[in-house]
Formats: C-alpha cells, sequence, structure tokens
C-alpha cells in the first residue's frame, strides 16, 4: 500500500481570500491520494477549524499588516515594509522546522514569499504576477514585477488560478507578462467550484441584498460601518456577512438587516444564491466566487488598493460589475445601476487544476 504524500499548505494572512482559495487546491489533493497539514493564524486559523474540522492546523506567523485608514495604501505598505520582511524571513525558518518536524513531502504557498525549501518541491500561487501601482509611483512596476519574479523562482512550480487566454478575471495582474516556464492556469479556484449551482435556490431570490465585509483592519470596519448603516435603513430584506469567524458572537437583527459574524461555506453558498445582488469588495477570491457562482454584484474597492481598484474598474469597463467607490457609496444607486452589467460566462474547466496538482505529485 502506498503512503500518502503530506503536503504542507500555506495561505497569506491578508484577509480570508487565501485561506477559502485553497479549499479547492486541498480537495484535490485529497481526492488524488495526498495527506494536508494547514499553517495559517489569526482569522485564516480560525476559519480552517471551521471549515475543515480534524485537519492540522499549524499556528503560523503571519505579517500583521495594516491597511490606511484612507487612501494613501502604498505609503501604509511602504512603512510597513522592514516589518514585511522581517516577517517573510520568520516564516521561511518557521516552515523549514515545520517541514523538519512533521515529515513534510510538498509544500504549497499561497502568496507568502518564504514558504519555499532548499530541499522540498513547493508551488508559489499567485494571480497577481504584477503589483498594480499608485499615479505617483507607475515607474516602480517593471522593479516590482522583477523581483516578484525572482520570489517566484526559488519555487518549482507557479500556478495562476485564472484561465489562460484572452477571457480572463485577472487582466493585466496576471497576464500582461508572458508566462515562465515552470507557470500554468488553473482556472479560477473557488470554494464553491465543487459544490454546484442549485437553480431552485436563485429562484427563490429571498434575500434582495447581501453584503460581504472583509479584508484586512481597519477597512474591514469601516466598510461593516458603511454597509450597516444604509441596509438598516433599507425597507427590504438584506444580510450582512461581518467575515469574522473567530467572533462568537450570534447573529444580530435590525429592521429588515441581518448581520451575521461568519457562516461556513455550505451555509454561505446558500446565502449567495439565495440573494438577488451583492455588495463586497473585489478581493480576487471574491470575484472567483462570484463568477463560480454567476452571480450580479456591486464592487466596492478597498480605498487606495490598488489591485481592486484596478479589478473594480477593469471590470466596470467590460461591463460585468458595476462599481462604486466607498466615500460615494449610495445603496440606493447601486441598485439602479447594477441591473445594467452581466457576469462573464466561461464554462468551468476543472483538468486545468486537476492535471497542475497531479504534475506537483508526480514529483514527490
Amino acid at each position: 500500500m502506498s503512503i500518502k504524500k503530506k503536503i504542507l499548505i500555506c495561505p497569506l494572512d491578508w484577509g480570508l481570500g487565501h485561506a477559502t482559495r485553497c479549499i479547492p487546491v486541498i480537495n484535490e489533493l485529497r481526492s488524488q491520494g495526498a495527506g494536508i497539514l494547514l499553517a495559517a493564524s489569526g482569522r485564516a486559523q480560525a476559519f480552517y477549524e471551521k471549515e475543515l474540522p480534524g485537519t492540522p492546523c499549524i499556528p503560523f506567523p503571519g505579517y500583521e499588516v495594516r491597511y490606511s485608514s484612507g487612501k494613501r495604501q502604498a505609503w501604509k505598505m511602504t512603512v510597513q515594509l522592514p516589518a514585511i520582511l522581517n516577517g517573510i524571513r520568520k516564516e521561511h525558518e518557521a516552515l523549514k522546522k515545520i517541514a523538519q518536524h512533521h515529515a513534510i513531502d510538498g509544500i504549497i504557498s499561497d502568496n507568502r514569499f518564504g514558504c519555499w525549501h532548499p530541499s522540498l518541491p513547493s508551488v508559489y500561487m499567485t494571480h497577481q504576477r504584477m503589483v498594480k501601482m499608485p499615479f505617483g509611483l507607475k515607474w516602480s512596476e517593471p522593479l516590482i514585477f522583477r523581483y516578484h519574479r525572482h520570489i517566484a523562482g526559488k519555487y518549482r512550480f507557479l500556478w495562476i488560478p485564472d484561465y489562460p487566454g484572452g477571457e480572463n478575471l485577472s487582466g493585466d495582474l496576471a497576464h500582461k507578462y508572458p508566462l515562465p516556464g515552470h507557470g500554468c492556469f488553473t482556472g479560477p479556484l473557488s470554494r464553491f467550484s465543487l459544490k454546484g449551482r442549485h437553480p431552485e435556490r436563485e429562484r427563490s431570490g429571498n434575500i434582495r441584498v447581501l453584503a460581504i465585509v472583509s479584508g484586512p483592519e481597519p477597512q474591514r470596519s469601516r466598510f461593516e460601518d458603511l454597509l450597516t448603516g444604509q441596509l438598516k435603513k433599507y425597507d427590504r430584506t438584506s444580510v450582512l456577512l461581518a467575515g469574522r469567524p473567530e467572533s462568537g458572537e450570534k447573529p444580530l437583527r435590525v429592521n429588515n438587516l441581518t448581520v451575521i459574524p461568519h457562516l461556513p461555506s455550505e451555509k454561505f453558498l446558500d446565502m449567495m444564491q439565495r440573494s438577488e445582488l451583492i455588495l463586497c469588495r473585489p478581493g480576487y477570491s471574491t470575484i472567483m466566487d462570484l463568477h463560480c457562482l454567476n452571480k450580479k454584484a456591486v464592487l466596492i474597492p478597498t480605498p487606495g488598493q490598488t489591485e481592486q481598484e484596478y479589478l473594480a474598474e477593469r471590470l466596470k469597463n467590460s461591463g460585468q460589475y458595476y462599481g462604486m467607490s466607498q466615500w460615494d457609496f449610495d445603496l440606493e444607486k447601486a441598485l439602479m445601476e447594477s441591473v445594467k452589467y452581466r457576469p462573464l460566462a466561461i464554462p468551468h474547466q476543472p483538468d486545468l487544476l486537476r492535471n497542475a496538482v497531479r504534475q506537483f505529485l508526480k514529483i514527490l
């Protein structure tokens, strides 16, 4: 009998998106006979404990990045750069100890720069091969790309969660530069991709608006307050998911609005399918979830977060999703304008991920 190969999964800890999009990767690894060990901290760890009970999860140091309360995210990231670089060094040393202690056979890092190993096959997963910079720093984009390419080159494989070709979700982020020899596209990665759509739930449509709050502080809380303030005055059924899996709070009802700290994937899926319109950040993992479920949405990027601002503008210009700035958000206008937009319909391509996992496991 063959012994299961043990794979260490290390998602970035900036919000929940990196943790959630690892779920289909974990499912595919298990379907091909691999064992899983998770390494996560904070909300990502709390999410896995609820989503994958019984799967071992090792507390793993995070970068503890905080967003600006205003629009100057690039400056905020620059100020935190020494701490981020120190975090990368610490996670690299911690990973080597974990790999030795737990007899790891391979590693999959979702956007963590330091989760490669000098003697173990590793995968670097990212949708953002190029980083969008604000107007005054556009000159630095090629330099940042070359540095990111250098980091990705430390890994045996590069996985990009998007479709190859012109019809894709990430645009310049993954497609501006030629794909390196060790890179491949896995198709969009959504925790809902294997659960399937339920047309009967979609037809019921008994939730008019579903608001999904996500991302690092303090902008996560500011976004929650903004949406709560307008939705509690709305005269139809609405739900706000606060993105706090570590919270022990119970759901709170205010007029026609229900505020829920967190839901497991199956209940979250049901909630999304029963919603007519979704309000959310255009984080890439959320975009992949919306695409998988073919849901209408209004995208409200984190102020100064250039990746989200780029995705919101690109998807709005292509007629897929209506977008608004946080500073100008108006629920009534969002409801009115959203009817003019339609999500991109591309058939799911499960062989992309299946083949990527097969190639990885083959060399272990």
